[in-house]
């Protein structure tokens, strides 16, 4: 068994989320920066070589999640890293007020052998934004702090304009150095792990790379489902700062697998659809503007039929998506959208309600849910208290319906309990709720009582659906296909276990 001697530096990179802390690593690495936001999910490390008083080192830097629902999962890795980057917002306070927090949860969970002596570092990020007429962090208060910890390095940085960004991480790297310890570089595939056997010392190989990653993904979902996996992490902790999972690859990420390109294609596939599906709806509607043909009567276009349409994809299917998106089980996801689509809101709720029950056999010929189901001929022979039965079954079932997600939103609202994140209703979330049965649900029924055939009325109601407005379906056009390993429709795909098995 041959052995090499290598220097590789690990680096923690700890703040909260939306800072820059992936931008920042970016910039460093591949010289690129991105104004569309990602959180990161769980952890993820780059490496770069560099040359540091003519001794080659890898710094190895991992990027954890600042969001608190992805935590846990990241401390994992903080064990035997040599140095720790505390990141903050310089516009925003509460970024700034929570480096305490990271600095003592750091210590607390790498326990480095001398805590006062452990090497931090300081950058206070995005003094580019408003030419810095909106930080709220002086420089002066920065530096005060870190006199308080020990006089840490401090940097002013901003990854968009590549200020500052290599100056710091030079002098990470040197830090780092100055607390590293090397190892040997032994070509072992020994591993604590049955699963992991085959992951070989350079992680280069697509199978390497799938029993790696694969794990990782199975450890996440452990942690989704409310299983401690604390012994797990840990122990694969003391694994990656093994000398046999030491890797020389530029960026190795727990989501870019060998699934990776099946899933884009797979996600690429169902926009195109929907895109495909939208544009013809347009053309339907656009021929109906100019030429009063079927399967659509031209009366039909009100401007509430306009106002709903223009609504729909942006409060519905895009809420959908990213309800499903921000969500960590499918249970919880499929819940929501069920609210979304049965519930409506509180008012409309109530007012459904008592709406619904105000059918009585006098006035039951003009509700258009009745004249539905007398208009055609084969429903004529139906006796008369058996439509009104069948009418009321239908109101009182919708409403029980109704009354049931109005007391799980409740219930959520009040209490941040299953099946619900209380973090979804947002002011987004409510709007849409207020919006949908009052531009879609009603519209759908108006829209089976005005027209005359049953077809012409269902393909207005699929019109509805599918179409959302002339405008947002140009807007889908140019943005399905902006597809990324970050991307909403990707992550449903492959974050849980069921999914990814169907892929």
């Amino acid at each position: 068994m041959s052995l090499r001697r290598r220097t590789l530096l690990k680096v923690i990179v700890l703040g909260d989320s939306g800072v820059g802390k992936t931008s920042l690593m970016n910039q460093y690495v591949h010289k690129k920066f991105s104004q569309q936001y990602k959180a990161t999910i769980g952890a993820d490390f780059v490496t770069k070589e560099l040359q540091i008083d003519d001794r080659l080192v890898t710094l190895q830097i991992w990027d954890t999640a600042g969001q608190e629902r992805f935590q846990s999962l990241g401390v994992a890795f903080y064990r035997g890293a040599d140095c720790c980057v505390l990141a903050y917002d310089v516009n925003v306070m509460k970024s700034f007020d929570t480096l305490d927090n990271w600095h003592e949860e750091f210590l607390k969970q790498a326990n480095p052998p001398d805590p006062r002596t452990f090497p931090f570092i300081l950058l206070g990020n995005k003094i580019d934004i408003d030419g810095g007429n909106s930080r709220v962090v002086s420089e002066k208060k920065a530096k005060d702090w870190c006199a308080s910890k020990g006089n840490i390095p401090y940097f002013e940085t901003s990854a968009k304009e590549d200020f500052n960004v290599d100056a710091a991480f030079l002098c990470i790297a040197k830090a780092a150095l100055a607390n590293e310890h090397e190892q040997d570089m032994k070509l072992s595939t020994v591993s604590p792990f049955p699963e992991l056997q085959g992951w070989n010392r350079d992680g280069s190989g697509g199978e390497s790379q799938y029993i790696f990653k694969g794990f990782l993904r199975r450890q996440f979902q452990k942690m989704n489902r409310g299983v401690d996996v604390h012994a797990d992490m840990e122990k694969l902790n003391n694994f990656l700062n093994s000398p046999c999972c030491f890797s020389s690859n530029s960026s190795n990420s727990f989501w870019k697998d060998e699934l990776q390109s099946v899933a884009l294609a797979v996600a690429t596939g169902l926009k195109t659809l929907f895109t495909v599906v939208g544009l013809l709806m347009v053309a339907t509607l656009i021929y109906t503007l100019f030429i009063d043909g079927l399967p659509f009567r031209k009366e039909l276009l009100t401007p509430w039929m306009a106002a709903t349409l223009i609504d729909f994809y942006i409060n519905v299917v895009v809420l959908a998506i990213w309800v499903a998106y921000k969500e960590s089980n499918l249970v919880s996801s499929i819940l929501w959208i069920i609210l979304l689509v049965c519930l409506g809101s509180i008012t409309t709720s109530a007012y459904i309600v008592v709406q619904f029950l105000k059918l009585s056999s006098q006035e039951s010929s003009q509700d258009p849910m009745y004249y539905v189901l007398l208009r055609h001929p084969n429903k004529n022979d139906i006796a008369p208290q058996r439509k009104h039965s069948s009418v009321m079954t239908l109101r009182i079932l919708f409403s029980i319906l109704g009354l049931v997600m109005l007391g799980t939103l409740v219930y959520t609202a009040v209490t941040a309990g299953s099946p619900f994140r209380l973090e979804l209703l947002n002011p987004w979330s409510a709007a849409t709720l207020v919006d949908f049965y009052i531009n879609v649900v009603a519209l759908a029924v108006w829209v089976a009582y005005k027209e005359s055939s049953w077809i012409s009325a269902v393909f207005w109601i699929i019109l509805l659906i599918c179409l959302g407005s002339i405008a947002t379906s140009f807007y889908i056009v140019l943005q399905l296909f902006q597809i990324s390993a970050q991307d909403p429709a990707y992550l449903v795909l492959v974050q849980h276990g069921d999914r990814q098995a169907s892929i």
